[in-house]
This record gives C-alpha cells, sequence and structure tokens, in this order.
C-alpha cells in the first residue's frame, strides 16, 4: 500500500476542522466514526382560513333637514323684544320682507347697527314699490334708550316698546300685508326654495329661474353710485360714509312678481355701522 503525505481534514459532529499535518495518511482510511449530523425540521403550522362574512354596505347619509316653516304673514311679538327671547317661540319666522294686499308696499325688518356700543336696535322700514327711494322708518327698538347690554328693560321702556309694535302690527294688519319668499344671500342660502336660485359674487346678483335654467334679473350694486366720499375735517380720524359692498339679500313675491333686494354698505374705521338699502323691481 502508498503512502501519501496529505493534509488532514477531520469532520466532527461540531464542525469542521483543518489539521496540517506531515503523518503519512493511507488512502484507503476507514471512513470517519463521527456520529451523523442530524437537522430537526419543524412541524409546518396549521392556518386556518375562515370565510368572513361580507362588509357591509356604506351608510348612507341623512337627508338634510327641511327647512323652518315659513310664515304667512307678518308677526312682531313685543315679548320676544322685551327679554322673553329665550321662549321656543321667538326663533320662529316672524314673516319678513312682508308685502301689502294691493302690493304698492313693502314692509323690511331691519337691524341698525350700534358698533360702539353694540346695544340693541330694530325697526320696521315701510318702502313704495314703485319708488323704493320714498321709505317709512318705524323704530321699535332704540340704541339710545339703553343704559347696558344685558340690563333688563325698565318698566318705562318696556312699556314704549310694546307700544311700537302694537302701532306697527295694526299698520300691517291694516294692509293686509303677506310674507314673501325670501331667497336668501350668499353667506345664507334658501335650501328650500325650488323655483329660483340666487348667484352672488360680491357686488353682483342675479336670479335663475330652475324651470327654464335662465337669467330673469341681475344686478350691479355699485356702492358709488350710491354714497360720495367727502373730505375729513381736521378733528375727524375717518369718514363712515360707505366704500364697500357687503351683503345682498333677495326676496320674493309671487303674486305680483315683485322683487325686493336688500343691499348693506359699509365703510370706514370699526366703530362705523353698514348701512342698508332697498331696492324693489317687477319681473316680467
Amino acid at each position: 500500500m502508498k503512502r501519501l503525505l496529505l493534509t488532514t481534514i477531520t469532520v466532527t459532529a461540531l464542525g469542521t476542522k483543518l489539521v496540517m499535518s506531515n503523518d503519512p495518511v493511507p488512502l484507503s482510511a476507514p471512513a470517519s466514526t463521527a456520529p451523523p449530523i442530524v437537522f430537526s425540521i419543524p412541524a409546518p403550522t396549521l392556518v386556518m382560513i375562515r370565510d368572513f362574512p361580507p362588509s357591509p354596505p356604506p351608510t348612507k347619509a341623512a337627508p338634510p333637514a327641511p327647512p323652518p316653516p315659513a310664515a304667512r304673514s307678518p308677526f312682531l311679538d313685543a315679548a320676544c323684544l322685551v327679554g322673553g327671547s329665550e321662549m321656543p317661540s321667538c326663533s320662529w319666522d316672524i314673516g319678513f320682507p312682508a308685502i301689502s294686499a294691493d302690493g304698492s308696499t313693502m314692509a323690511v325688518g331691519v337691524h341698525p347697527g350700534d358698533s360702539a356700543r353694540g346695544y340693541p336696535a330694530y325697526e320696521i322700514m315701510f318702502v313704495d314699490v314703485a319708488n323704493p327711494r320714498k321709505r317709512t322708518t318705524h323704530p321699535i327698538l332704540i340704541a339710545d334708550e339703553y343704559t347696558g347690554y344685558d340690563e333688563p328693560l325698565a318698566a318705562e321702556h318696556r312699556t314704549k316698546v310694546v307700544a311700537r309694535v302694537a302701532m306697527v302690527q295694526r299698520e300691517l294688519d291694516r294692509g293686509g300685508y303677506r310674507s314673501t319668499v325670501p331667497l336668501g344671500s350668499k353667506d345664507d342660502p334658501m335650501p328650500g326654495v325650488t323655483t329660483f336660485r340666487t348667484d352672488h359674487d360680491g357686488e353682483y346678483a342675479r336670479l335663475i329661474d330652475n324651470t327654464t335654467n335662465t337669467v330673469v334679473w341681475e344686478r350691479r350694486f355699485d356702492v358709488t353710485k350710491e354714497f360720495t366720499p367727502r373730505p375729513l375735517r381736521d378733528d375727524e380720524e375717518g369718514s363712515c360714509t360707505p366704500t364697500e359692498t357687503v351683503g345682498i339679500s333677495l326676496a320674493f313675491d309671487p303674486a305680483t312678481r315683485t322683487l325686493l333686494a336688500q343691499v348693506s354698505y359699509m365703510g370706514g374705521p370699526c366703530w362705523c355701522d353698514s348701512v342698508m338699502l332697498p331696492y324693489t323691481y317687477r319681473l316680467p
């Protein structure tokens, strides 16, 4: 048997060992007697696949709430104006703007501003439909009569307010006034109105007939056509002359095809109040 000088590689259960040796190794050396290496294979994991029920259908959005009931005729409640505003009925529609039975006059509820103090003010304005610059105003709440914002009205003050309400209500009843259909404004749209819709863009407004999808009325209310700034006196810090159209609210009387536009103008320092002017139109 031939003998060779070889490098011996010894395989054990702990790994492979490289041994450099000059000892002769017989070519016919028996196989290693080290125990075999056994790898443990884990048992497969059983995965349960369940048949889940289908997802429920998406929830439908709740329909929008209907608009509040509209009044058929104007009604002023003195109790709501002298301190009873917490009563639920004080949030009901009071029927303004309104138009007389003969269609000649419109009655508009106006809240004159009192920016300097914030006292309440309310008045009813009667507007000649043929010439809206002819108008008569009946004050009901007057800011100058208040001595404090949340103070209860004195007995004498309450008596004045009740008498004013009664006088205006008699005028409304005598003229057979009926409520118009409010068409809303840019900031207070009326979703319940389906015959017409309105578009607003700053000093522009238009009325669209939904049945024909045509514009039946449109106007631009240019503040410079109504108000001319005047030079300031030396003792004035600023002028309250309106310089901007800040709001347009529309109302319509179907019987006479009369459209009312209440336009608010504003300008000047922070203590200045807005000015509301009425405009009337007979639609074809």
